[in-house]
């Protein structure tokens, strides 16, 4: 079952697999299953919509072959042809004045797909490379912008008839305008109309009023845990241990892993006599292990962005945004 990368770069390329390619017998006998190239990977195969369009396949939402029966169920029908063409993988289109044009499309859902990603990465023309940076899909042409892929949302209407629940209202019946289409000139690839803009990453914002009330503490704290930090035993598993079990037991939780609710961790902060102030005093020690040795000013300054996002986030002082 060998993975190969074909880079087809060019309309007659793929209709010369097409055409040299028998089709497959056995079960998908007469469906006109022809593989790109290894023929026990039959599903990643080439299919002729007309003398002037051919699509790259691997199997899924689209496929009228090979489905995905979870979603479709044995007896559903078919995609249509247009929506095949429009969410397949790779979509190769001769025009009417001589133009050549070839259409990528990520995986369809929010979640991670990686046969498609492999898919796209062995079979996008010469010239063309397929970038995964921090979870996110691009396409580069030569040397040029890295070209956001989104994730597709559109999927066959016959799908979205059949299912309403609640983790399906991600699914859209018209194109989500997803895909990215590039103009053939020789061995060069320029994109067609406009770029897919790349989402912004989520923004951490701090309440900075609700954190100003425990200023006062939130420092003294600091201070407090600096003069205690050489002498907890935070290198002792059992000592560590039994501090995070004070923690849980404390506010009623099971298991291993301790995770303080924020309105306790600011009364921690707030309450000298507190009996968890030892406790998260260790789980910051831990953690952070500068406060142990602090040799200069900028380990000072270390130290106290540190403590800061520690305490942002125990204490429950900062949310997450959309970009």
């Amino acid at each position: 079952m060998a993975i190969t990368y074909e880079r087809i770069s060019s309309f007659a390329e793929v209709e010369s697999i097409y055409s040299n390619t028998k089709p497959m017998r056995g079960k998908n006998k007469g469906k006109d299953v022809r593989p790109i190239a290894d023929r026990a990977r039959d599903h990643e195969r080439v299919k002729k919509i007309s003398a002037n369009c051919y699509l790259l396949m691997n199997g899924g939402y689209y496929d009228d072959v090979f489905k995905w029966y979870f979603y479709n169920g044995r007896n559903a029908p078919n995609p249509t042809q247009a929506e095949m063409m429009a969410l397949a993988p790779i979509c190769w289109k001769r025009h009417k004045d001589g133009t050549e044009t070839v259409t990528v499309r990520n995986g369809i859902g929010g979640g991670t797909h990686m046969s498609h990603y492999s898919f796209l990465d062995r079979m996008l023309p010469r010239g063309m490379g397929f970038i995964i940076q921090n979870g996110k899909q691009y396409i580069r042409v030569d040397a040029g912008e890295a070209l956001y892929l989104p994730k597709c949302m559109y999927v066959p209407r016959h799908i979205i008839d059949q299912r309403s629940g609640r983790y399906d209202n991600w699914m859209r019946a018209t194109d989500d305008g997803s895909s990215l289409t590039f103009k053939r000139d020789g061995h060069k690839f320029t994109l067609v109309g406009d770029a897919c803009d790349t989402p912004k990453p989520p923004r951490i914002l701090v309440n900075k009023k609700q954190k100003a009330k425990y200023k006062d503490a939130m420092t003294g704290y600091l201070e407090w845990i600096s003069a205690m930090a050489p002498m907890l035993q935070v290198d002792d598993w059992k000592y560590r241990s039994e501090m995070g079990r004070q923690i849980r037991e404390f506010h009623n939780e099971s298991g291993y892993y301790h995770k303080i609710p924020p309105k306790l961790m600011r009364d921690v902060v707030m309450k000298q006599n507190h009996p968890l102030r030892l406790a998260m005093a260790v789980d910051f020690v831990s953690h952070y292990g500068t406060i142990r040795n602090i040799q200069s000013q900028a380990d000072v300054a270390q130290v106290r962005a540190e403590f800061n996002r520690w305490i942002n986030k125990h204490c429950g002082f900062t949310k997450t945004v959309k970009g």
